[in-house]
């Protein structure tokens, strides 16, 4: 029988990310948060429905924001103001570690999180605010 000499797991992530839908702005541009967790959030790009020219009963997702022409850089400390639909606005400073452009998203952890927003958020991960 042989050794297992080691496992290597591609997620560096302390803390497991819940996958969401939530609308939220960074640095002012129209974004959605797609997971988060107490430490960090992926954010991906906003989608506005717009009826199609054919068929108006028709609704076509377009993407609003692209990230390839949005001027952020790895290390960028930006402001996420998350807004939640059945709860007050909040904002959080999101320290981006990862951006990826041929998925146009953005990976980042949450620097200086005060005890409002940290409740909020925590509420947030375990389902307990949308």
């Amino acid at each position: 029988m042989g050794k297992v000499v080691s496992i290597h797991n591609k997620e560096r992530r302390k803390d497991m990310r819940r996958p969401v839908r939530i609308s939220a702005r960074l640095n002012g541009w129209p974004v959605e948060v797609v997971d988060i967790s107490v430490t960090g959030a992926g954010v991906g790009e906003a989608v506005q429905d717009k009826a199609s020219d054919d068929n108006p009963d028709i609704l076509i997702s377009e993407p609003v924001t692209d990230f390839g022409r949005f001027p952020v850089e790895i290390g960028d400390i930006m402001k996420l103001e998350i807004l939640p639909e059945n709860s007050e606005t909040f904002d959080l400073q999101l320290e981006i570690v990862r951006k990826d452009d041929r998925r146009n998203n953005l990976g980042g952890r949450f620097v200086q999180i005060n005890n409002p927003a940290y409740n909020k958020l925590e509420k947030m991960v375990i389902g307990r605010l949308r």
